[in-house]
């Protein structure tokens, strides 16, 4: 019988067993577990090998991993944060904040809208446009509204003191023909001049400027461009051809100027007095514009806070029902006149005789005509 085979001398075996790992001297080996499917050890390789080399394969391993997870999280990270402050700069949270706003007041809100520029110019886009309007015509109002990122450069609004009175806010209201001649018209009876829209102000605002700037003005392209924009819409209604007078009474659209600021807002007068200069915050105001090409005469343009938008949209929308129900009282009285081809039921409301308008003193005019040439032999 031949005797057991003795392992060579300096060389160690592991051998596997039940309750571990034992050298061929009968020692036990404390080898540590090492997970990701490297082996602890082989039987051909001595464990003083495995422990060196096992461990430190798994630990670069891991690291790597570690450290390609955490480049692509702080890249993703960096792009979203650039994003939001890219889309905040644009405007365009104010976009859907004022959306949003005009929409609760009982607005119909329209992104997206496109308007024409100069002759052989590109189409420009409008912020936003609230619109609501009387049922089954071409009456009502909308909203041109504007919206300017300011960031920590606040609005400045200059003001005198001489306000306009307020007949002729109502008589300067951009629209078309046949709704400013209703609004014209009505002045005089006075109620309409009671909206806030078309209210007195104790001071006349002429002008503004984006503080701590050089160079290109925000103030003057922000009012610039809804002007030319609020026009651009108006006259859009402007070229509908109505087949006679009384379609003509139907197209009475007014569209108004807004401008909304995710900034503060500053009012600077001078005291006539004393010559001091006094500044005051504001949520709003009201800019008596004169330097619009496309609307020579004064347009008024209102300038409102973000913060205050809520509040401006509701009384907004309670001044555009009353505008719209004013249009279409005038349009049937128009109507009636063309009727009885005499201006006597304006006459008789209190509208006063040089507010009729002339289109319409020329229509009864050929009308009477007309019917003495029916009447003659």
């Amino acid at each position: 019988r031949r005797a057991p085979a003795q392992a060579p001398q300096g060389r160690r075996e592991t051998i596997p067993t039940g309750g571990g790992q034992r050298s061929a001297t009968g020692n036990a080996l404390k080898l540590p577990e090492v997970t990701d499917g490297i082996p602890t050890w082989r039987r051909d390789v001595p464990a003083r090998q495995c422990l060196r080399k096992a461990p430190r394969r798994a630990k670069l391993q891991s690291n790597t991993t570690r450290t390609r997870g955490d480049d692509m999280s702080n890249e993703e990270k960096s792009i979203e944060v650039r994003l939001q402050e890219w889309l905040e700069k644009e405007g365009y949270p104010l976009e859907f904040c004022a959306a949003a706003a005009f929409r609760r007041a009982g607005f119909n809100v329209v992104r997206g809208w496109y308007v024409d520029g100069e002759p052989g110019g590109k189409r420009r886009e409008i912020d936003l446009l609230a619109m609501d309007r009387a049922p089954g015509c071409q009456m009502g109002v909308d909203v041109v509204v504007e919206c300017k990122w300011s960031g920590d450069k606040p609005w400045v609004v200059f003001s005198r003191e001489d306000p306009l009175p307020p007949a002729l806010r109502t008589d300067l209201a951009i629209g078309t023909d046949m709704a400013c001649s209703c609004l014209v018209a009505a002045a005089t009876m006075g109620e309409i001049t009671k909206l806030d829209v078309f209210s007195p102000l104790k001071r006349t605002v002429f002008g503004g400027r984006q503080a701590f700037t050089k160079g290109n003005d925000l103030f003057y392209e922000a009012i610039t461009s809804t002007v030319s924009k609020t026009c651009a819409i108006a006259d859009q209604f402007k070229q509908v051809e109505p087949e006679d007078l009384k379609s003509l009474l139907t197209n009475a659209m007014v569209v108004l100027p807004v401008i909304v600021i995710d900034a503060r807002l500053f009012e600077v007068s001078c005291d006539s007095k004393t010559a001091e200069i006094t500044s005051c915050e504001v949520s709003e105001a009201r800019v008596a514009w004169q330097g619009s090409k496309e609307w020579p005469s004064c347009a008024f343009v209102d300038i409102v806070v973000a913060a205050h938008l809520d509040q401006y949209a509701r009384q907004r929308f309670s001044d555009v029902r009353e505008i719209i129900h004013c249009l279409t009282d005038m349009t049937s009285m128009f109507s009636l006149c063309l009727d009885r081809c005499s201006v006597k039921p304006l006459l008789e409301m209190g509208v006063e005789a040089e507010r009729i308008p002339s289109f319409l003193k020329a229509a009864i005019a050929e009308r009477q005509r007309s019917r003495r040439r029916e009447d003659a032999p």
